[in-house]
């Protein structure tokens, strides 16, 4: 089943808020896999990537990404965002976990190397998302 969506709006309009309620809601309702397009340039990507990690993810996607590149697995898991607020409020874990092969870091765009070395499958207890540079048309 192909579905897609597209949040478009001017200038401090809500889109963050509209796209990442949009992607809880597509999570939630079964959606294993959700990929947000994040603009042309390496920056906006990285802009989006860190609104989803404090918003949506709870982890510091970038700082998970280090741990791996230099096997320190003690710093794996730095909550931020809502993660921080569930665990110092004492909120239970969501029945799923969601996972991410990129990154916020500004070279942390979609890279097979990257995915393969992860090697996580989607399942019905996990969900993955995607914040990937769109490429303009030429």
């Amino acid at each position: 089943m192909d579905r897609r969506g597209l949040v478009v709006g001017h200038v401090q309009s809500g889109k963050t808020t509209h796209y990442t309620s949009l992607t809880a809601k597509a999570l939630d309702s079964g959606y294993q896999i959700v990929i947000i397009l994040a603009g042309i340039h390496n920056s906006l990507r990285s802009q989006t990537h860190e609104r989803i990690d404090r918003h949506l993810i709870g982890r510091d996607s970038a700082a998970l990404m280090e741990a791996l590149r230099t096997r320190t697995p003690q710093v794996a898991v730095k909550l931020i965002g809502v993660g921080e607020d569930d665990r110092v409020l004492g909120r239970t874990m969501p029945e799923f976990n969601i996972f991410t092969c990129t990154n916020s870091a500004e070279e942390g765009d979609f890279r097979v190397a990257i995915a393969n070395q992860i090697g996580f499958q989607v399942t019905h207890g996990s969900r993955l998302v995607l914040v990937v540079k769109r490429t303009p048309q030429s």
